[in-house]
C-alpha cells in the first residue's frame, strides 16, 4: 500500500504504530485513520517477507478487524 500511496499510514510501521496509539488509549477503535489502513490492507503478507525484524503485520491486521468488528457491533 505504501508504494501507491506514499505516505506512512500505509506502511507496516503506520500500522505499527496505529497499533500502539490504540493499545496506549490515544486513538479508539473507530477512528478513521485506523478504520481506512486495517480494512485497505490487502493481507498480501509482503510487508511481513520484507520485514527484517519478521514482525507479522499481517497477522496485527487480522487482529485488529476483530477488536473493529466486535466494537462497532456493540
Amino acid at each position: 500500500m505504501y508504494i501507491q500511496f506514499r505516505e506512512e499510514k500505509w506502511s507496516a510501521r503506520g500500522i505499527i504504530f496505529l497499533t500502539k496509539d490504540l493499545l496506549e488509549g490515544r486513538i479508539k477503535i473507530t477512528n478513521w485513520r485506523l478504520l481506512e489502513v486495517v480494512y485497505a490492507c490487502s493481507l498480501c503478507n509482503n510487508c511481513y517477507i520484507r520485514c527484517p525484524a519478521k514482525i507479522d503485520t499481517p497477522k496485527i491486521v487480522l487482529e485488529l478487524r476483530k477488536m473493529a468488528n466486535s466494537q462497532l457491533l456493540n
